[in-house]
């Protein structure tokens, strides 16, 4: 080789990391891709819009957008597939959608797409549909997540169909829906009927409510779900139904000891319900003077047959039964018994009760089974079309190419893979296997099952496309039949105009700011009769070969370079043709001088066509700045800060530089608060009577951490604990600011223990705890109660003896009876003896005088 036009491009999904290389150094980095020509296994394209009017930007390759992933090796991104999303750059991988939510392909943000009332949304759901609450069921919340937030249908009400967000509707009127109902006529009598006889029936037993005790027997379910009860004439009689009947009326009883009786009521006193209204969840009781078994979910079995005011025969009895079939069997005209072998319900079909013929089962459903009265929902990846033939199981209903089916397809042909995409595999059940279509091919048609041509010449598919002609071939590149990409002209050489088909529309490349491989453009036009030789350039240099004009289109120089002027080269370092953008400044792509660098970034080093946010920790308060100022104390510093940073917030404070993050801020100090942002020292000592734990913002604090002073305890200014009050004392209110905040305890109780606002106990008898003294034990010595006196539990203040009553002793808790021939005063500790002419009686406080004309009869205290 001689020229380096003659080097080939490095392939795509692969990097060349080196001059000289005879093959590609290795495959592109996973979260990349690499088209073509990169030189780097991370390619990262710093603005995807960097080219001025009327050029082309060489891509070479970029990181993996949102909504895509890229393993390794990748040319282009891929798409994340249907229930999958990709809401970062550069992943190899998709995430699985999560539950609640539904996930399109391609999808960047899933949080929008909330699962819709009356649907529900597993893991990896790919659209909002498709997984609607089954008939009978409903959903009226959105953000559901499985088949068990489907509710049952109310009562009353009834849901047909599937993906309900509320009831369809009312019960019909005659019906009744007792919850999980699909349509308006699912349970219930006719207006005027009521049960065969009063037997409620179960799924396990049948109990006759007139025997005493009530007669059990087993039988078969008996499933009411019927619309053909017809009423007798009022004509018919009632006649006993002997033990006999038994057998022939439920063929699959077991005979119990007293055979069910229908009872004789000649006053027409008949077992029975009333009429069920619109929208009843149960049958109406009857009205007065009629007697009705007890209404229980299990009376939802009752058979119903006669009117209020009718009898019935023996005979009607039995055909009552005999038209009650079985669920599961047909029964054509004449048949004895609810279960006959030879109607067993086929497969293809389905019978519910009293079904004459098989019913085939709808377009969507299938039966493999025999004696069913449902069909089965056709399963995804198959269809079920009963139009020509009952469709009895799926072996030869696999979805063919081109189409999926999901649950409950129709018709082999009912959902048709889109435009743009195709389908090679049979048994689809997504939309996601729908694959886009390849590049270089076009997919126009829907239900395809390969790609469908080759892209029109001067025009190119990237993949997805369903038009021949996409994305026309732009300036500077042709595009022969089928390509995925438009291809460059060859380096030396220039075209122009839009869908070029052939290398031959590349030219030879005139002189201009620089002229690479991507840069070439032709364009063909008529020059003006007027001027043959003089065509519009925009300041471009032209000229003509007949009615061919080859104009040149300079491609600006790279990011972080200023080309002066006739440069080769994307990269001008001579100071002649170009030069490096200078620290302190960024120069974009094309510019043709530099700008500075604004607050918050700066420009470190030469040649950088963009200026770098300032580090954290760091702030560039000026524009053109080479070199960032170290962040001041009392702030932080996040990246990119354009001043002297965020000053600390309140309650915190900072006497370090530097600092990048809140969280670097220091709380203000214990015993301390800080009350301004920006601090780099506490603003002083938090107030006498509060705590101050950590982070407090005023001088009296109450935010939960840091609080008023508790009770029993006093703090003094910038306490970091609560001192107790001592023994003794008490202080039952918050705020306590010193000692003597702490109170003595009240008269008549003590206080035991540091730290309490109430006293602990009440002083004990004999004893006194004066209000003035600082008492810590129910006993205190010193305070015994004196004599004279007494003391009882909780004595604040000794207690004087009654007149009439003394006390030797101290530390007592009552008074002595003073006796006969002595006199007690108040506060006596020793009687005094009576004296002459006085007598004194016993229980006295004081001495009498003798009656006139008496003598003293001086008594012992005997």
């Amino acid at each position: 080789m001689v020229l380096s036009e003659e080097c080939t491009p490095c392939d795509g999904g692969q990097y060349c990391g080196g001059v000289n290389l005879t093959e590609p150094t290795d495959t592109c980095m996973a979260g990349f891709y690499c088209i073509s020509g990169a030189d780097k296994a991370n390619p990262f394209m710093i603005d995807l819009n960097q080219c001025p009017t009327n050029t082309v930007h060489p891509i070479i390759g970029h990181i993996c957008p949102e909504g895509h992933y890229c393993p390794e090796g990748t040319v282009y991104p891929q798409g994340c597939p249907a229930g999958s999303y990709n809401d970062e750059e550069g992943r190899y991988n998709c995430k699985s959608c999560p539950e609640s939510y539904y996930c399109y392909a391609n999808t960047t943000d899933y949080q929008t797409n909330e699962c819709p009332s009356g649907y529900y949304c597993p893991t990896n759901t790919t659209d909002p549909y498709q997984y609607p609450c089954p008939s009978g069921t409903f959903n009226n919340a959105t953000l559901q997540k499985d088949f068990g937030d489907c509710l049952e249908c109310t009562l009353g009400y009834y849901c047909a169909g599937e993906g309900n967000s509320a009831p369809t509707d009312v019960c019909d009127e005659g019906w009744y829906c007792s919850g999980g109902a699909n349509e308006s006529m699912l349970c219930g009598c006719s207006v005027a009927m009521v049960p065969i006889f009063p037997i409620i029936f179960d799924e396990h037993s049948a109990i006759d409510v007139y025997s005493h005790p009530p007669t059990v027997v087993s039988v078969s379910p008996v499933n009411t779900a019927r619309r053909d009860l017809r009423p007798l004439s009022s004509a018919q009689k009632v006649t006993s139904v002997t033990s006999q009947d038994w057998p022939l009326l439920w063929p699959n009883a077991t005979r119990a000891t007293t055979a069910p009786r229908v009872p004789h009521t000649p006053d027409r006193r008949i077992a029975g319900w009333g009429t069920i209204a619109h929208g009843s969840t149960l049958p109406t009781p009857a009205p007065t003077g009629r007697t009705t078994p007890p209404l229980t979910k299990t009376s939802l079995r009752i058979v119903c047959l006669v009117r209020l005011d009718s009898t019935v025969t023996r005979q009607d009895l039995i055909q009552s039964v005999e038209s009650v079939m079985q669920v599961g069997y047909y029964c054509p005209e004449g048949q004895v018994t609810p279960t006959p072998g030879d109607y067993l319900c086929p497969t293809g079909h389905y019978c519910p009760q009293n079904s004459p013929v098989p019913t085939r089962c709808e377009d969507g459903y299938y039966q493999d089974d025999i004696g069913t009265d449902e069909c089965n929902l056709c399963e995804p990846g198959y269809f079920c079309d009963n139009t020509h033939a009952a469709v009895s199981d799926l072996s030869n209903a696999t979805c063919p190419t081109g189409y999926y089916c999901p649950a409950g397809t129709r018709y082999a042909v009912e959902y048709p893979c889109p435009p743009g995409t195709y389908n090679g595999l049979e048994g689809a059940y997504n939309i996601s296997s729908c694959v886009d279509c390849l590049p270089s091919y076009y997919c126009q048609d829907p239900g395809l099952s390969t790609s469908q041509d080759l892209c029109f010449a001067g025009y190119y598919c990237e993949g997805g496309d369903d038009t021949p002609t996409p994305q026309i071939c732009p300036e500077g590149n042709y595009c022969p039949e089928g390509s995925y990409k438009p291809t460059p002209c060859a380096s030396g050489t220039i075209s122009s105009g839009f869908g070029n088909t052939n290398e031959t529309d590349c030219a030879p490349c005139n002189p201009g700011r620089y002229c690479t491989a991507n840069s070439s453009m032709l364009i063909e036009k008529e020059a003006s009769e007027e001027d043959p030789a003089r065509i519009e350039t925009s300041g471009q240099l032209t000229f003509t070969h007949k009615k061919k004009v080859c104009k040149s289109i300079d491609i600006a120089c790279e990011a972080g370079y200023i080309c002066t002027g006739g440069s080769d080269t994307p990269r001008p370092g001579d100071g002649v043709i170009g030069y490096e953008c200078p620290q302190g400044h960024y120069c974009e792509s094309g510019a043709t001088m530099e700008s500075e660098c604004d607050k918050g970034t700066y420009a470190p080093r030469l040649g950088l066509g963009e200026c770098w946010p300032c580090p954290e920790g760091t702030s560039c308060p000026e524009k053109g700045m080479n070199s960032t100022v170290t962040c001041p104390a009392g702030y932080y510093c996040p990246e990119g800060t354009p001043d002297d940073g965020v000053p600390c917030p309140i309650g915190t404070f900072s006497n370090l530089t530097g600092l990048q993050y809140s969280n670097e801020c220091l709380s203000c100090l214990s015993g301390m608060y800080c009350e301004l942002t920006g601090l780099t020292w506490p603003t002083g000592f938090c107030d006498s009577g509060y705590l101050c734990i950590s982070a407090a913002q005023t001088s009296a604090p109450q935010d939960g951490t840091n609080e008023p002073c508790p009770v029993g305890h006093y703090c003094q200014e910038g306490a970091v604990s609560a001192e107790p009050c001592p023994p003794g004392t008490i202080n039952p209110s918050t705020r306590g600011t010193s000692l003597s905040s702490c109170l003595p305890c009240p008269p008549g109780y003590y206080c035991a223990d540091p730290g309490q606002d109430s006293p602990a106990g009440k002083c004990w008898s004999r004893f006194y705890c004066p209000g003035w003294a600082e008492i810590t034990v129910p006993e205190p010595t010193g305070y015994e109660c004196p004599e004279g006196f007494y003391c009882l539990n909780g004595t604040g203040s000794p207690y004087s003896c009654e007149p009439g009553t003394y006390q030797p002793s101290s530390g007592q808790s009552e008074c002595y009876t003073c006796p006969a021939g002595f006199y007690c005063l108040y506060n006596t500790s020793v009687p005094e003896e009576c004296s002459p002419y006085s007598y004194c009686p016993r229980d006295h406080g004081n001495r009498l005088p003798a009656p006139t004309g008496l003598t003293q009869r001086i008594m012992s205290p005997d």
